[in-house]
């Protein structure tokens, strides 16, 4: 007897290897099929396609199916070549090869399906289509990217949602980065952009205004962000927050004057869509991001922009005024106190600008009855004329103390007690600036005495 025994006995052997590989082969495609198909139907039907096209998942079922067909060509193999040691030790070293690894490509599949994972292709399939100039791919990876975080913020699964966020800000990085040295075709809107629906309904002077800017792909991740701010308040709030964080990121990118427009303009309707939302929590920390991108106009030397920016200030704090969100002025006004410290950082820098922004902030409503609301400008004022003449400019502080002047001594009376006992810098509940609006700093108490004395003994 040959050392291989009974060849009957091995073609059964064989034959039953075949059906053994075909059944994992069977159960592989069923499992995977529900997965995939549940993630299709929670993110993104694209998954679908992702995972056809890994090349790990077409190695692995690749290896499946050639190892059933190897078992059966041996089993349908003359006794002479059932006979050979390696063609036997041959295929059962693949059969076990195919075994082992099966458990591995499950962990691999549930791996792939995680939201991260398929957040992370979609960005990284958006950048190789940016090397490759194909634009149809990166609009289809951004659509994709905003669907998961509409989805998420949905089932209120902000973790998801901010990563699609992060994902489509990384987007805008890299793009800056690898569009150097593209040739014009590049910026210009051919008929797949056109027909897209982010710029389907825009004017044709917007359409060149952006392609002669070269800003298409910017401004289609921005069409994100501002249809997301909506649907985030007021109940997923982290994500307008992540949203408006990542907004100044990019408008602090590079010296682009249309980059930090366009990001100045989405800055505006996020501050409209929180106002018209009633959720002034979110403004209030909206309005902190765009102050600390005036802050980076402060810094760039760049004048005009922070024009704009102040005027935008006092427009919305008065609109979440109008619009019964008294709170809103008086964050504005804070804000532009706080412009104005950083301005004496910065050598008196744009300090005529925003000093007569923040007298000029509540003129329009002093004469109505809701007074009240407008205590907080007043503080704001005045703490201003206190910083004012600690950095010994006393003519700029005496702008303010004129126009302080004009309200009435009991209100002033009111908020200089309020200054004087008030010694916690932070806010004494939990908030996400935690900035106490009411504090004033030990060292700017003297002043504070002199502002007092200066207008109410005029």
């Amino acid at each position: 007897m040959e050392w291989y025994g009974d060849n009957n006995a091995l073609l059964d052997t064989v034959a039953g290897s075949a059906e053994v590989v075909a059944a994992i082969l069977a159960v592989a495609i069923t499992v995977v099929a529900f997965v995939i198909e549940l993630a299709a139907t929670r993110f993104s039907h694209r998954i679908t396609m992702l995972f056809l096209r890994e090349p790990l998942n077409v190695c692995y079922l690749g290896l499946l199916v050639g190892t059933t067909l190897m078992c059966i060509w041996v089993g349908f193999a003359n006794a002479s070549v059932i006979g050979q040691p390696a063609v036997l030790i041959f295929t059962t070293v693949i059969i076990s090869i195919a075994l082992v690894l099966l458990l591995p490509y499950f962990a691999w599949v549930f791996s792939f399906i995680s939201p991260l994972s398929v957040i992370r292709k979609f960005l990284n399939n958006a950048t190789r289509a940016i090397s490759r100039g194909n634009r149809v791919a990166i609009v289809e990876a951004i659509d994709e990217l905003h669907e998961i975080a509409r989805s998420a913020v949905g089932r209120q699964d902000r973790g998801i949602a901010m990563a699609s966020v992060d994902a489509l800000t990384e987007l805008i990085i890299r793009h800056q980065k690898l569009k150097q040295g593209k040739d014009s075709h590049w910026n210009t809107f051919d008929e797949g952009l056109l027909t897209d629906p982010d710029f389907l309904s825009m004017e044709s002077s917007a359409l060149q205004s952006i392609q002669d800017q070269g800003l298409w792909l910017e401004v289609k991740v921005f069409r994100q962000f501002l249809a997301l701010m909506p649907v985030s308040v007021p109940n997923s709030r982290e994500v307008a927050n992540l949203i408006a964080i990542n907004t100044r990121k990019i408008a602090e990118l590079e010296n682009c004057a249309a980059l930090r427009e366009l990001a100045m303009r989405c800055f505006n309707s996020y501050l409209r869509s929180t106002i018209n939302a009633r959720d002034p929590r979110s403004t209030y920390y909206l309005f902190h991001q765009y102050r600390l991108l005036g802050e980076k106009f402060l810094d760039q030397g760049d004048e005009q922009s922070l024009d704009q920016l102040v005027e935008y200030f006092q427009f919305y704090g008065l609109l979440g005024y109008q619009a019964s969100q008294p709170f809103l002025l008086e964050v504005a006004a804070h804000d532009l106190m706080q412009l104005i410290r950083a301005s004496l950082a910065k050598n008196n820098t744009h300090l005529e600008v925003l000093l007569n922004t923040l007298v000029e902030m509540d003129q329009e409503y002093r004469t109505q009855s809701q007074e009240e609301s407008l205590v907080g400008v007043r503080r704001a004022q005045i703490i201003a004329a206190c910083v004012l003449a600690h950095a010994d400019q006393q003519h700029w502080a005496d702008v303010l103390i004129a126009d302080l002047r004009s309200e009435s001594p009991e209100r002033l009376e009111k908020i200089f007690v309020q200054l004087k006992k008030e010694h916690r810098a932070q806010f004494w509940e939990f908030t996400d600036r935690g900035a106490n609006f009411a504090y004033l700093e030990p060292e700017l108490q003297e002043q504070l005495d002199e502002v007092i004395a200066s207008v109410l003994n005029a």
